[in-house]
């Protein structure tokens, strides 16, 4: 539980440095720990290490656009068998709040 909560101090980093050197101690504290799960997550961390440290240097992240992405294949999955390309586009900037309803009267 300690280790679990210890990775939410990474998010007190200022740099990226200090993000860097934060999350490599706590993946070596990871994989002392014995516990697979932890293990497994750090291993995985250990790979995106520079995506991670990312975060710090620009404080981007795409989870908009992620969204947005898993709102058009939902809707892609519900509208099969559309013909009209066009009706599909105007249900994606429907269903991403991309169109004001009120701005074209039925």
């Amino acid at each position: 539980m300690l280790l679990k909560e210890s990775f939410l101090k990474v998010y007190d980093c200022q740099t990226p440095e200090e993000a860097k050197s934060y999350l490599e101690n706590w993946i070596a504290g990871a994989f002392l720990s014995g516990v697979e799960t932890f293990r497994s997550i750090a291993e995985s961390f250990r790979d995106k290490m520079e995506y991670m440290v990312n975060w710090f240097k620009k404080k981007i992240s795409s989870a908009i656009s992620e969204g947005i992405n898993n709102k058009i294949k939902r809707l892609k999955r519900m509208a099969y068998g559309y013909k009209d390309i066009d009706y599909f586009r105007l249900k994606i900037h429907q269903h991403c709040g991309l169109l004001n309803p009120r701005r074209y009267p039925q």
